[in-house]
């Protein structure tokens, strides 16, 4: 009998934490079908409740930087985008590239570029890396920079199209 009570109190004690869980995932699942209708506000409003509930959760971290980016709110972007670098998980590469975009958006195509710098330091091998890169050169006018950088994203991922347009 002590064994039974022992274990319902074990189950009833994580039920919160299962729960809130799953609400996390239907909220970032949620918000990515927004995300992927162009419905931004929506998204970002539904990864901030997600947030509300898990305020570590990474991917959605993840999900709302890329919605604000699209929202065009760069500098809230930028500051997810640390959250995530501070992190320096498996979003961290990511992470590099979105706050890259932002800064090149913005018109600081230097710190674009050393920004994915970091992020080749970090992921050699990512080649969504050189190709932003690659635009952030090709912005700037430094083309044969640029065109390096997209025939390394062609050497990591032969099949990226737009390596291959620009």
């Amino acid at each position: 009998m002590k064994r039974i009570f022992l274990i319902g109190l074990f189950l009833v004690s994580f039920l919160p934490l299962l729960l809130g869980q799953e609400a996390v995932e239907d909220l970032l699942h949620q918000g990515i079908e927004y995300h992927d209708a162009g419905r931004y506000s929506q998204a970002i409003t539904t990864y901030e409740k997600a947030l509300r509930i898990d305020p570590e959760a990474v991917e959605v971290i993840y999900e709302l930087s890329l919605s604000l980016l699209e929202n065009g709110n760069y500098y809230a972007s930028i500051e997810y985008c640390d959250k995530m670098l501070d992190r320096n998980d498996k979003f961290a590469i990511l992470a590099y590239n979105t706050k890259g975009s932002c800064l090149n958006y913005l018109g600081k195509g230097d710190e674009a570029i050393d920004v994915y710098l970091e992020g080749i330091q970090k992921e050699p091998e990512f080649y969504l890396t050189y190709y932003n890169l690659g635009l952030a050169y090709f912005a700037k006018g430094e083309y044969t920079e640029a065109g390096e950088a997209f025939v390394v994203c062609l050497d990591l991922n032969p099949e990226y199209a737009g390596a291959h347009l620009n």
